[in-house]
């Protein structure tokens, strides 16, 4: 049921946005709410980001308040300092062409909420608030689309993704988001219209995919990408065959969400697995995504995890459940969380680990063991000193001994044990 009663949205509403509306009343102006938070609201979701619409022009905005920065003046918006808030703010306008199939050539202000709503992508984002009163303004169906659960472009879809086309992506977005079906003109549309996707910036595509794989309902999306022919351009060499892909995608629904303490996101988790179906175990391949993920601008932290996490699932299980090859293979995963690798791998149609190894797997993880040289209950300056060497390449070809001999015998990991582990080391060069 659709929450469209003015007391209840009058509740979602922070006090500061009533108050940042009226300036715009006070003065002769019109200022509505629009964007996803109306959505949000509409939807009984908690809202994300409030922005305005207003027939007010830029620099009738920057009058109206003492601190404005015109963040996209040329395009119509503002954004205004107001208690210390910072509210976007965009004057009603009608696009020009698109020649560079992502922001018009040229915009025209109008006096019109109508028109300005009639420029948006999906229905279900063309919705607006007034206030005081929290009216829900509806000028394409919005509302009727979300009560049937439907993404439509407003107007003529292929025109629509002709002026972006990262609209196919936000589509695919807002359907793993939301569990939407895609009304029938526009999925044909998205299909007819799929190629302009390979000219959109590699970041812009990046921010909807993770936004994407984030979404509940992300594995049909996934698969819908597959069947239109654009899933290649986020996982390189993507097998475009839904039988292979359905299997996979439709286990993202049934995985665990990551623990707090697990270092991948759940996003990363199904970009990993994905990659795991397109790199297939050849360890050449999985060296050159740090260049694939890098051109396609993801954070160095984001290529470290979705490396790690992806070498995780396509680590190979160990074939008999005892405790040594268990220690050596949490040792492997380095910290990813061995029962969503197990499922992942199942998804993937690879070995998984045994009662008995999961069992062992429990224990051990639960006893911690030394992941890297930084657990270790020696340093290398402890190392030097004790030696009485000077600190040199041959610290860390120690420290990776040790961490070698803790993996398996996790009860060493004593400064008195490991020095004389350090020195047996040492002794033999």
């Amino acid at each position: 049921m659709l929450q469209t009663a003015p007391e209840y949205i009058a509740q979602k509403i922070p006090s500061v946005f009533f108050r940042f509306s009226q300036e715009f009343g006070d003065a002769g102006f019109q200022a509505v709410l629009v964007g996803g938070a109306i959505r949000d609201i509409v939807l009984g979701d908690e809202p994300g980001d409030f922005d305005f619409a207003t027939d007010a022009e830029p620099e009738q905005v920057m009058q109206l308040f003492p601190s404005v920065i015109p963040t996209g003046i040329q395009h119509g918006t503002v954004t205004v300092r107001f208690h210390k808030h910072s509210i976007e703010v965009t004057t009603y306008r009608v696009d020009g062409e698109y020649s560079d199939r992502r922001r018009p050539d040229s915009v025209s202000f109008t006096r019109s909420l109508a028109d300005d709503l009639q420029r948006r992508d999906f229905t279900i984002n063309a919705l607006a608030i007034a206030l005081p009163d929290c009216q829900v303004i509806d000028e394409t169906g919005g509302l009727q689309d979300l009560d049937s659960r439907t993404i439509r472009a407003i107007g003529t879809p292929q025109q629509r993704f002709r002026e972006d086309a990262l609209r196919i992506w936000r589509a695919l977005r807002f359907s793993a988001r939301l569990g939407f079906n895609i009304e029938p003109a526009t999925a044909a549309a998205m299909q007819e219209e799929a190629a302009g996707v390979r000219a959109i910036a590699a970041e812009r595509i990046r921010d909807e995919w993770i936004k994407l794989l984030s979404g509940s309902y992300a594995g049909e999306a996934v698969l819908y990408a597959a069947q239109i022919r654009i899933l290649d351009t986020v996982v390189p060499d993507i097998l475009t065959d839904t039988d292979v892909l359905r299997p996979v995608c439709q286990g993202f629904e049934t995985a665990p969400n990551p623990a707090a303490e697990n270092p991948g996101a759940l996003w990363e988790w199904r970009f990993a697995t994905l990659l795991a179906i397109a790199v297939q175990k050849d360890q050449k391949r999985v060296n050159e995504l740090h260049r694939f993920l890098n051109e396609r601008r993801y954070s160095r932290r984001d290529v470290s995890v979705l490396l790690h996490t992806l070498r995780a699932i396509l680590a190979d299980v160990p074939e008999t459940a005892d405790i040594v090859p268990a220690r050596r293979y949490l040792h492997c995963l380095q910290k990813a969380d061995y029962l969503l690798v197990q499922h992942y791998r199942r998804l993937l149609g690879l070995p998984t680990a045994s009662r008995k190894m999961c069992e062992l797997l429990h224990t051990e993880s639960d006893r911690g063991i030394a992941y890297s040289p930084a657990d270790l209950a020696v340093n290398g300056t402890e190392l030097a000193r004790i030696l009485d060497r000077p600190p040199g390449p041959w610290v860390g070809r120690c420290l990776s001994s040790l961490l070698q001999r803790i993996v398996d015998c996790p009860e060493d990991n004593t400064p008195g044990t490991l020095l004389a582990y350090a020195r047996e080391w040492a002794g033999s060069f």
